[in-house]
C-alpha cells in the first residue's frame, strides 16, 4: 500500500514540470528589450534573425541566414580598392608608352628633315653641273624671264630651272597650248624619265626633240616614229632607224635628223641649235615655213643640210660661213632672197682644205637669188 503514493508523486511531480518546459509567450516589451539588450539576453544556442553576428559567436560549420559579417564586407571594399589601384596604374604605364612613341617618332621625322636639306643642298651647287646631273640649276644660273636664251648655257640654265620648278608657270609667259608650253607641260607631268639621276645633255636634249615634234605638228605627221613615248630618244627612232640617229660612242648624243617628206609644219625650232652633236639635217618635200634661224649655223659639226622643197622664205642668214664643215646644202623650191657670196666663200675653202667637191642646188634662175658659185639650178 505504501509504494503507490511514491508514484503517483512522481507522476505529479513530472506533470509539473511540463508546463514550465514550453516557451511562454512573451508580451512585445520583453521581446523588444531581449533584441536591444544583444544576444546574451537570448536563449544559448539561439539568435535572432536578421541581426548582426559576429563570426565568432555563431556554432563552427554553421551560418545564420541573412546575417552579414562585418569582416567579410571590409574585404570586399579592400579587393575593389586594390583593383582600381592596379588599373590606374596599368594605364599610367599606356600613357607613358603612347608618349615615348610620338617622342621618338618626332625626333625620326625632324633627322630625316634634316638629312634631306643637307642632301639638296648638296645637290643644288655647282657640284651637279660638274658631275653632269641635273641636280638642278647651276648655281650661276641666272634666268631672264623676258628674252630667249642666245647661248647653250643660257638655254641649259632656262631648261634645268624649267624643268626642276615641275609646275604650270614657265620663266617666260608661254600657253599651254603653245608647243614650248606642251613640251614643257610633257617633260613635267607625263614624262617618267628621273631627270634627277640623268646626265644634263641628256635632259636638254629630249626637251628639243619633245619641242620639235609639237612645234612641226608632230601628232599629224604621216610617221610619229616612237616619239613622246618613256624610251631613251635615240629609240624614237622606231623601225625606220633614220628619223634619229645617235652617236653612241659619244653617250648617245643626236647626230641625225631625217624626216623627208613626212608632214613637217611650222617653223624650224631655233633651239635644234644646241644639238651640237649634230652633223646631218635631212627635212626636205615638207612643209616647213618661216627663216632659217641662225642658230642652226651654231652647228660647227654639220656637214649636210637638205631643206629643199618647203615654204621657207627670206635671207640667208651670214653666220653660214661659220659652217666650215659643211660639204652639202640644199635650199632650191623655197621663197629665199637675198646674196649668197658667204656660201661661195665656204665653198672654195671646203675644197681647198678638205678636197671635197661642194654640192649646190639653189634656184638660181628666179634673180632673187645671187649666187656665183651655185652651179646647178633647179
Amino acid at each position: 500500500m505504501s509504494e503507490k503514493p511514491m508514484s503517483g508523486r512522481r507522476k505529479s511531480r513530472a506533470m509539473n514540470t511540463g508546463p514550465s518546459n514550453r516557451s511562454m509567450p512573451t508580451s512585445p516589451a520583453s521581446s523588444t528589450r531581449s533584441f536591444a539588450s544583444g544576444t546574451s539576453d537570448y536563449p544559448a544556442g539561439r539568435k535572432p534573425r536578421g541581426s548582426v553576428v559576429a563570426e565568432g559567436d555563431f556554432p563552427e560549420g554553421r551560418k545564420p541566414r541573412g546575417s552579414v559579417f562585418v569582416e567579410e564586407e571590409i574585404i570586399v571594399e579592400e579587393k575593389i580598392i586594390n583593383d582600381s589601384d592596379e588599373f590606374e596604374e596599368e594605364e599610367a604605364k599606356k600613357r607613358r608608352k603612347r608618349l615615348a612613341c610620338i617622342i621618338a617618332c618626332v625626333l625620326i621625322l625632324i633627322l630625316v628633315i634634316v638629312i634631306i636639306a643637307i642632301l639638296l643642298s648638296v645637290l643644288g651647287t655647282g657640284d651637279a653641273a660638274t658631275n653632269g646631273s641635273i641636280g638642278g640649276a647651276p648655281s650661276n644660273c641666272v634666268v631672264n624671264n623676258e628674252t630667249k636664251p642666245t647661248t647653250y648655257e643660257e638655254f641649259t640654265c632656262e631648261v634645268l630651272t624649267t624643268l626642276t620648278t615641275r609646275d604650270s608657270t614657265y620663266l617666260r609667259t608661254y600657253s599651254t597650248t603653245s608647243p614650248y608650253g606642251m613640251a614643257i607641260g610633257w617633260m613635267t607631268k607625263e614624262d617618267k624619265t628621273d631627270f634627277l639621276n640623268t646626265p644634263t645633255e641628256h635632259v636638254v636634249e629630249r626637251f628639243i626633240m619633245v619641242l620639235f615634234y609639237f612645234m612641226t605638228g608632230g601628232k599629224d605627221w604621216f610617221t610619229r616614229f616612237e616619239f613622246l613615248t618613256q624610251q631613251h630618244l635615240c629609240d624614237w627612232t622606231g623601225d625606220s632607224k633614220n628619223a634619229i640617229r645617235c652617236a653612241y660612242a659619244q653617250d648617245k648624243k643626236v647626230t641625225d635628223l631625217g624626216m623627208p617628206q613626212n608632214g613637217l609644219t611650222g617653223p624650224i625650232p631655233t633651239e635644234l641649235g644646241y644639238l651640237t652633236e649634230l652633223t646631218r639635217v635631212y627635212f626636205s618635200i615638207n612643209s616647213l615655213s618661216g627663216n632659217i634661224p641662225s642658230e642652226l649655223f651654231q652647228l660647227t659639226k654639220l656637214e649636210k643640210l637638205y631643206l629643199d622643197r618647203n615654204d621657207l622664205k627670206g635671207k640667208i642668214p651670214t653666220q653660214i660661213n661659220q659652217l666650215t664643215g659643211l660639204t652639202t646644202l640644199y635650199l632650191s623650191n623655197n621663197d629665199f632672197n637675198g646674196d649668197l657670196t658667204e656660201i661661195c666663200d665656204i665653198a672654195n675653202t671646203t675644197f681647198t682644205n678638205n678636197g671635197t667637191k661642194f654640192d649646190f642646188h639653189s634656184d638660181c634662175d628666179t634673180g632673187r637669188v645671187t649666187c656665183e658659185c651655185c652651179k646647178t639650178c633647179v
